[in-house]
């Protein structure tokens, strides 16, 4: 009688998450059809701590940020492909993932500091007269000898726009992934059908990468053994938009990435006051 019971849980168990499935997969078609650029958000509230982005309009360059009460915590991320690296380019690739430069910006004593993760300290550098999150980064950013234009997550509407669409259109499988309300939407679809269609996301490569690398990355795609592509972002689906994340990768192979989450914040200690 008991493991009978046990068998008659484990069918409705089954049956309620295949409803529930299908339920999202009907709600993300209807998202994907009336997306526009107020489903998109620059940045996202974790309890009382706000995570977010900008990107180099003109480079590879990406900021993260994450605002804690009158601390900003601000990464450096030198590079959003990683596909063009062969097994044998380990020393470039691992490079490439590490975080160059990691600073601290205290609203309330107006002072930019940064981080040395190696020795968990940080160093003073200057004063900023302006205290809100972009002039800080744009501070930073001109620091780092860094002249093109900053821009935010919604500035790439049309891409996302395009990428989502191919995905909802071509579709080989969609997952979901995640508790509550925010889901990690994942669209699974053949690589030739991105070469094709994502146009304008080709065209954001080449200005962001230059002639020379955009064909690697291009070509890491055409090469890999892999036949299909992972599409992944993140759906607050309360909220009915895209948090500022956008991962396009097939299993190890990481074609694109832009992201930002508390786990990128791991390697740093709280600003002492």
């Amino acid at each position: 009688m008991r493991r009978l019971l046990m068998v008659f849980t484990l069918v409705i168990l089954g049956l309620a998450l295949a409803s529930c499935s299908v339920s999202l997969k009907r709600q993300a078609a209807e998202f994907v059809d009336q997306f526009q650029l107020a489903n998109l958000t620059n940045e996202y509230a974790n309890g009382s701590i706000t995570y977010g982005l900008l990107l180099s309009d003109g480079n590879e360059t990406y900021y993260q940020y994450k605002i804690d009460g009158s601390k900003y915590y601000i990464n450096v991320m030198e590079e959003r492909s990683f596909s063009q690296y062969s097994e044998t380019e380990s020393d470039l690739y691992d490079e490439a993932i590490s975080i160059s430069h990691m600073y601290c910006y205290n609203v309330e004593n107006t002072k930019l500091y940064e981080f040395d993760p190696e020795q968990s300290t940080y160093s003073e550098l200057t004063i900023l007269v302006d205290t809100d999150i972009e002039s800080v980064i744009i501070a930073i950013h001109q620091r780092l000898d860094k002249t093109e234009d900053l821009i935010s997550f919604t500035d790439l509407y049309d891409i996302v726009d395009e990428i989502i669409k191919i995905g909802d259109e071509d579709i080989v499988t969609i997952s979901f992934f995640g508790d509550f309300d925010v889901k990690e939407m994942t669209y699974t679809v053949r690589k030739d059908i991105i070469l094709e269609n994502a146009i304008l996301f080709k065209n954001h490569l080449l200005s962001i990468y230059g002639t020379q690398k955009y064909q690697e990355v291009i070509q890491s795609i055409i090469d890999v053994v892999y036949d299909s592509i992972n599409l992944k972002f993140e759906w607050d689906t309360t909220r009915n938009v895209l948090l500022p994340s956008l991962i396009i990768s097939f299993r190890n192979v990481e074609y694109y990435v832009i992201s930002v989450n508390e786990d990128d914040f791991a390697g740093y200690v709280d600003l002492p006051s």
